[in-house]
Formats: C-alpha cells, structure tokens, sequence
C-alpha cells in the first residue's frame, strides 16, 4: 500500500511540474509577444523618421552619398542619391 502511495505522491509532483513549466512558457509567450510589439513601434518609427529624411533630402537637393563612392570594381565615379 505504501508503494501505490508514493507512486501516487510522484505522479502528482509530476503533474505540479509540468503546470508550472507550462505555466512558464505562458509567461515567456507574453514576454516574447510584449518585446515583439515594442520592436514593431521602434521599427515603424524608424521607417517614419527615414521617410522625413528622404523627403527632406529630395526637397532641398542634399545626398547622403559622398561625391565620390568606391565601387565594387575599385573604380571612383560620382554617387547620388536615388529616392
């Protein structure tokens, strides 16, 4: 009888442990859902920010570029920007 008992004990710590590692992957879930959203927001106001900057750029002429850019072919030929 005891040995039926303590299986019984050991089956129940193992239902307790696995509630509580589900129970922690929920949590990690919304950790990971939460850090997701907020890399969202900083994306799409980076995205914001460059389509001011390309805006501004094109309305008054500037280029991000140097005058001269290296090529691949290791050749100097005048670089301008592209909107």
């Amino acid at each position: 009888m005891d040995l039926i008992r303590a299986k019984c004990d050991v089956y129940q710590t193992q239902k307790t442990l696995a509630d509580c590692v589900v129970w922690e992957n929920e949590v990690l879930a919304s950790l990971l859902r939460y850090q997701a959203k907020e890399a969202e927001k900083r994306l799409e106001d980076t995205d914001i920010g460059l389509g001011c900057m390309r805006v501004a750029f094109k309305k008054n002429g500037w280029t991000h570029l140097s005058p001269l850019t290296q090529t691949q072919s290791s050749h100097l030929q005048a670089g301008k920007l592209t909107i």
